[in-house]
């Protein structure tokens, strides 16, 4: 290798170098500007966050979440600075060794690379490794403020000892602390190793007979505190951390975990303590022998304790004989998901005890049974209706980008109804510039809204007959979804779209210089700063997104996928559900997120418990912004009642919503979603079935919206919402139903076509879900098999004369599709509905229904609506018209 010259050195130490002593002034001038500048933009940034969190409540979120990032930060900077500092000041205080040791080619490369830069390195790379430390500390700050505020819950760990409360609140503060001091002490022991070896006072090559006794024992005084911080780890963290092994076939501790990675771990903490004790005695004595010896048997011990072994008495031990040796601990992974999941709240239910649907809503059908009709099913997938609704209800500046489904009342009857938000849109504003963006197109325009059930004879959606149910007094959407990073400014001199006026006083005042120029920082834009027509009387509504403003309002909570409007006393309200979660709840198994939407934030990290503890609202037009706690749920919740000791007053008893929002909760879709991918294993309460899957569920597979079947949804079928009569007494309900075949998501060729259960979520009480199975046919009971959605789609697939309808309907380009797979319990049996769509070519095509399709006993019904359909149950049509306003002209409103 050959050795650089003084004309080679490293870039930034070469250019700096070169320089006079008045151009290195004038770039160390330009440096501090740079770093003023950054520094104001985040001061801007922080000035603006404390003035828009008085605006949006009155509990200091802002101020504790500060301090606690300032607490971990301070002592974050002043221990790591300190010991790195110390570590590297008292290293190269030593100075250089004799003129006449001999340097290595690595060593001399180094030099001749750095030259001065060496000095330069040994005072920055002590500070910067000091903010990167900092920085990644104080991002924990919720960790530290669970810690501080977390209680027992007077639940105990077996096995592994201690708390719940341990596991949710102090193990992850203590991980955090073994992970930073140790991180902290390697960056010191590898600053130092390179100032001795620059002074050649440590010597790799020889290191016994070469290197100075005060080096060494410095750099053992630094290896002996990682020891003992790492045997600290061992003993408290990894011990722990054992209840959360997925090395079995359950999260937990098994017989391995126990048997012998705790002892591993026991004794890997008592030879840490050794390794770090011989090492601080180099200081004083000449040990470095023996804490080598230490420090090898330590690592052999790990390697065999800790691999090998768990390896080797898995196969021999465990595996041969699994029923009997995990028993008990499979019992403890039951018991413990079910409490982390709250699956212990699930009623479940059989098939053979289902109350019959009432009189009124049955309907002939085939072989003399009867078939429930339920109130409405939607027919129209919200999913996929976007497109159509903005085609035909779309607004200048405004767009459609999510339709919602929820009930309403209409007239005495419970009906599904599709809700759409213009929300705001800055790619189609039709004049562009800061003014227009911020000043003048400042809002959304009202929901466009349609029954879910019933369309137009064209098949379209009917937004004519919901047009006077449904009275708005504030149709402008000041706040609602895809404005992110977009503000507004209102009460200006100039006027907003459509002639609006913002009456509220929720925006943050913007009347001082101080708090344009905050913004004019913030977002890197003068216009906020120099505007003539922000007056005294405007305000800044910042943060209107919903999901930007409950990440900011509350990080400490996880926020669902799916935020959606509802219609109360003239206004419209977001409602989204809050969960809170952690991956620490002891023998709890790790959820599946493949079922879970990309934006919800369950399905950001890995997660062993889950509560949907929160009911978070925002006004459409204001902003106002109430979290409620919900009441099972919620109530059952040791990480809310942490966080309502943090922020006192931040979360209201869901009893104080008001009647008309409160009407319109539903089921948390992402706990729902959670759940019944964990039901599909952990309806199991016996441990020898448990094990032997023969028991075993899996959400039944999503037959795809393509007719060839070509688009399956990844995480099984979606849960269906509709208005059902469960015979209870109660009346038509607003419920979502999911079902399972026989099964295991972990092997692909295990499902069975046969139904083997559905759970029901109770939308009208937003915490009820039950489940409902079916019985084995075994010769002693009347019910049959009953077949799972695979089976109805193998005979719509089956059927000739729509085979060829479907040839027909697809002339000229036009897209044939399917809409959602719709399971509608019906007592003891099952019905299936779904609708089948026609999209035309064009950028401005719509979709339109053009037939729904029901199944029961092996037949499928076709017709215009669903009351058609299930009636041609009992006598399949041979001929059903091509055209949809034909099919359409004598539709009906099902039920």
């Amino acid at each position: 290798m050959a050795v650089a010259t003084n004309t080679e050195r490293a870039f930034f130490v070469a250019f700096v170098e070169n320089r006079s002593k008045v151009q290195r002034t004038a770039l160390v001038v330009i440096a501090a500007v740079a770093a003023t500048l950054f520094s104001l933009r985040a001061i801007a940034q922080q000035a603006l966050n404390m003035w828009w969190f008085r605006t949006v409540s009155d509990v200091p979120i802002w101020r504790t979440s500060m301090l606690a990032r300032i607490q971990l930060g301070a002592l974050a900077m002043v221990v790591t600075l300190g010991v790195v500092g110390t570590s590297v000041w008292w290293a190269h205080r030593q100075g250089s060794a004799e003129p006449d040791r001999p340097k290595g080619r690595m060593l001399k490369w180094y030099e001749a690379k750095m030259g001065p830069g060496h000095r330069w390195l040994l005072v920055l790379a002590p500070v910067v490794f000091a903010l990167w430390e900092t920085r990644r500390v104080a991002s924990r700050w919720q960790v530290w403020l669970l810690y501080r505020e977390g209680r027992p819950t007077g639940a105990k760990v077996p096995y592994l000892g201690g708390d719940v409360g341990d596991y949710l609140f102090k193990l992850p503060f203590w991980n955090l602390v073994t992970t930073w001091l140790s991180w902290m002490l390697v960056g010191a022991a590898a600053l130092s190793l390179l100032v001795y070896l620059v002074n050649r006072r440590i010597s790799l090559r020889h290191f016994v007979s070469r290197s100075e006794q005060k080096a060494v024992a410095h750099m053992a005084v630094l290896l002996g505190l990682l020891a003992i911080v790492k045997a600290i780890d061992f003993m408290v963290v990894q011990r722990m951390s054992l209840a959360m092994s997925t090395s079995g076939s359950f999260v937990g501790a098994g017989y391995t975990e126990l048997h012998v990675q705790l002892t591993t771990l026991n004794t890997l903490a008592l030879i840490g303590f050794l390794v770090g004790i011989l090492c601080l005695a180099n200081v004083r004595w000449r040990v470095r022998r023996l804490a080598v010896i230490a420090g090898a048997l330590w690592g052999i011990v790990a390697v065999i304790g800790l691999y090998l072994m768990p390896g080797i008495i898995l196969r021999l031990k465990v595996n041969p004989q699994e029923a009997i040796v995990e028993r008990p601990y499979v019992e403890t992974n039951l018991a413990a998901t079910r409490a982390a999941f709250s699956l212990d709240d699930i009623k479940e239910h059989s098939l053979e005890d289902a109350p019959t649907p009432p009189p009124s809503l049955q309907v002939p059908g085939s072989a003399g049974s009867a078939k429930g009709l339920p109130a409405r099913v939607p027919l129209l997938d919200s999913d996929r209706y976007a497109p159509t609704f903005q085609v035909l209800e779309g607004r200048t500046a405004v767009r459609v980008t999510n339709v919602d489904v929820d009930r309403y009342d209409i007239d005495g009857a419970i009906r599904p109804v599709l809700l759409a938000a213009r929300s705001s849109d800055a790619g189609g504003l039709p004049q562009g510039g800061w003014e227009q963006k911020h000043l003048v197109f400042t809002h959304g325009d009202g929901l466009a809204v349609a029954p879910a059930d019933a369309v137009r004879p064209d098949g379209r959606p009917d937004f004519d007959v919901l047009a006077d149910k449904l009275q708005i007094d504030h149709p402008e959407l000041y706040f609602g979804e895809g404005v992110k990073g977009w503000y507004a400014i209102v009460g200006t001199g100039r006027a907003q779209q459509n002639g609006a006026t913002f009456d509220a006083d929720t925006g943050m005042e913007i009347n001082s210089l101080w708090k344009r120029g905050a913004l004019a920082f913030s977002q890197s834009e003068l216009d906020p700063l120099f505007s003539d027509y922000i007056t005294e009387d405007s305000q800044l509504l910042y943060r209107r997104d919903i999901n930007e403003r409950l990440h900011a309002m509350a990080p400490f909570l996880k926020w669902g996928s799916d935020p959606y409007p509802v219609v109360s006393d003239g206004r419209i309200t977001w409602v989204i559900d809050g969960f809170t979660s952690a991956d620490t709840y002891p023998n709890s198994q790790f959820a599946s997120r493949l079922s879970l939407d990309d934006d919800s934030d369950l399905n950001q990290g890995r997660f062993n418990y889950t509560r949907a503890s929160v009911k978070a609202t925002i006004d459409a037009y204001d902003g106002s912004v109430t979290m409620y706690r919900t009441e099972r749920q919620g109530g059952n919740d040791p990480i809310l009642d942490a966080w309502s000791r943090v922020y006192p007053g931040a979360f209201t008893p869901i009893a104080k919503m008001p009647a008309g929002i409160r009407s319109h909760l539903r089921y948390p879709i992402d706990l729902l979603k959670v759940q019944t991918s964990l039901l599909g294993r952990y309806h199991v309460t016996d441990p020898d079935l448990f094990l032997d899957g023969s028991r075993n569920w899996i959400v039944s597979g999503d037959p795809g919206s393509n007719i060839d079947g070509t688009d399956p949804a990844p995480g099984g079928i979606r849960p269906a919402p509709q208005v059902l009569d469960t015979a209870t007494g109660q009346g038509p309900r607003w419920m979502s139903v999911r079902p399972f075949n026989l099964g295991s998501a972990a092997n692909a060729n295990s499902p069975r076509a046969a139904l083997s259960a559905y759970a029901l979520a109770d939308n009208d009480d937003a915490e009820s879900l039950a489940l409902w199975t079916v019985p084995s046919p075994d010769g002693s009971s009347a019910q049959q098999q009953l077949g799972g959605p695979s089976v109805v789609q193998a005979a719509i697939n089956g059927d000739t004369e729509l085979s060829q309808q479907f040839t027909l309907l697809s002339a000229g380009g036009s897209k044939v599709s399917f809409g959602p797979m719709t399971l509608v319990p019906n007592g003891d049996d099952v019905l299936y509905v779904r609708p089948v769509y026609v999209t035309a070519t064009g950028k401005d095509a719509t979709q339109q229904l053009v037939e729904v399709l029901a199944y029961a006993d092996g037949l499928v019904g076709r017709g215009a609506n669903l009351n058609e359909a299930i009636n041609n149950l009992r006598e399949p049509v041979s001929t059903i018209p091509v055209t949809p306003a034909d099919r359409q002209a004598e539709a009906v409103a099902p039920g």
